[in-house]
């Protein structure tokens, strides 16, 4: 009886599925993609700090201001660190390193804008807000470090389920 088998095919695959999660880069800017996009619709759509609270209130000078001028329509009580939405199209992600050509450090999520692109440029008024507002809001929330850890997960099941 004569046995035939595909063991040198097979491991040759597994090698490739493997090599997809070998390098750590597109694992982590999947995440800071996926987690841009979530946090930015939690502060600047829904209003929302880090805690799961209400960012605050907009006094009446503040928002007879934005209603006349830019025509904004949230309610008063719903607070989104936007008006003119340059500051909330601003956040995204980018390497948390000052040199963009090296990620060993992996991502941040924060503001870009400066010349050379780099995250930080409102670094400041993010931290003025959180503090006006009396509490964090850019922090990520428990669930949203949970669905970070998820989208980190199902990166790596994908090739080593042959699912890509």
């Amino acid at each position: 009886m004569n046995l035939e088998h595909n063991f040198i095919a097979v491991a040759e695959r597994v090698n490739l599925q493997i090599e997809k999660i070998r390098n750590p880069d597109q694992c982590i800017r999947t995440v800071a993609t996926t987690m841009s996009a979530i946090v930015h619709e939690r502060i600047h759509e829904k209003g929302l700090a880090a805690d799961g609270t209400p960012i605050g209130k907009y006094s009446d000078r503040y928002y007879k201001y934005t209603r006349k001028k830019h025509g904004r329509l949230e309610p008063q009580d719903k607070k989104v660190f936007s008006l003119t939405r340059k500051m909330e199209n601003s956040f995204t992600f980018g390497p948390d390193n000052p040199d963009p050509t090296k990620t060993t450090e992996g991502y941040g999520l924060g503001f870009v804008g400066s010349p050379g692109g780099s995250i930080g440029t409102y670094k400041d008024l993010s931290e003025a807000l959180e503090k006006q507002a009396g509490k964090e809001v850019y922090k990520l929330t428990e669930e949203e470090k949970d669905q970070s850890i998820n989208v980190a997960l199902d990166f790596i099941r994908k090739p080593l389920n042959n699912n890509v």
